[in-house]
């Protein structure tokens, strides 16, 4: 991950969040009006909600993951973070046309961090697609550069 808190003066990520209200469950009866919860918005630190973002991404929970991810792409849309789990979500959901769009924003972004990755990603999601020209293209780039995917990359090729 890159850490953002360093390049900006402000490193916090708007949401909302559920203001319980209401009767506690234990003085409740049968008679007591129900109650619509009250939501506010708040600021979370960076750091805090995308290693929490990341931790339900690594439980498989990219839905949920992808929310998470796209609510810091509202506040910071060059998120290279964000943008990248983002596309791995989308990826894992079969949404291969999206996803192909956040490995793009890594690429163009003003971090490297995960341009290895991103390219891999691409090329596995033009694959996905049957584009499959643009994927082989892809794919010899990464087997040029003899990066960490270029054994896999020369496999797709065969």
């Amino acid at each position: 991950l890159v850490d953002y808190s360093s390049y900006r003066t402000a490193p916090q990520v708007k949401t909302r969040q559920m203001v319980l209200t209401g009767t506690p469950a234990n003085m409740e009866d049968k008679e007591s009006e129900a109650f619509d919860p009250t939501w506010k918005d708040v600021d979370v630190p960076y750091m805090e909600y995308i290693k929490k973002s990341i931790s339900i991404f690594g439980r498989g929970n990219y839905k949920k993951a992808l929310s998470r991810f796209e609510t810091v792409l509202a506040t910071y849309d060059m998120d290279i973070n964000a943008n990248f789990y983002a596309g791995v979500c989308l990826f894992n959901l079969d949404e291969h046309k999206l996803a192909i769009t956040h490995f793009d924003a890594c690429l163009n972004g003003p971090y490297s961090n995960f341009d290895e990755e991103s390219i891999w990603m691409k090329a596995l999601s033009y694959e996905y697609l049957g584009k499959n020209s643009e994927a082989k293209k892809l794919f010899k780039s990464i087997v040029g550069t003899n990066g960490f995917y270029a054994r896999q990359a020369a496999k797709k090729l065969n």
